[in-house]
């Protein structure tokens, strides 16, 4: 039995070579993506700062998004008196998930969040289902309209 492995010290071999093959993979195709991320969250910047600069200007943040703000394209509006209302409160986030959280042994859809005070987050679509609804709890604590409710505007 002298100069052979068992078996298990085999499949074990194999098990390390396939997880870390995986592990780069993962790494090479987070690495990929790092610049349509960074473009996205420059993009949620830009619009978040248009609406800090027409409540300035206005008083109160708009109703929905202009129509012409070409930046906006892509994002979903979560319409709130102003962004001194709550800092927790969601202001924008991308329309559908087109983002791709890595979790080893996996990749997971995810989307853009933009908070009220600035904070520009990634969360997978579970994550963001969840957020949302608390996000919707908040702002009936804080006697706003809900969000999945027309307005009378």
């Amino acid at each position: 039995m002298s100069g052979t492995l068992p078996p298990i010290w085999w499949v074990l071999a194999g098990a390390i070579v396939f997880a870390t093959g995986r592990w780069l993979q993962l790494l090479q195709r987070r690495h990929a993506r790092r610049a349509d991320l960074a473009a996205a969250r420059q993009q949620g910047e830009g619009v978040l700062a248009t609406l800090r600069e027409m409540g300035g200007r206005d008083g109160a943040l708009p109703g929905e998004l202009p129509i012409d703000l070409t930046a906006a394209a892509g994002w979903t509006y979560r319409r709130m008196p102003s962004l001194t209302t709550d800092q927790r409160l969601i202001v924008l986030h991308e329309d559908a998930p087109r983002q791709m959280l890595t979790r080893f042994p996996s990749e997971e859809e995810a989307r853009i969040v933009v908070f009220a005070d600035g904070r520009i987050e990634l969360f997978s679509e579970q994550a963001f289902e969840r957020l949302l609804v608390g996000d919707e709890v908040l702002r009936e604590r804080l006697q706003m309209p809900s969000i999945t409710e027309p307005t009378d505007d």
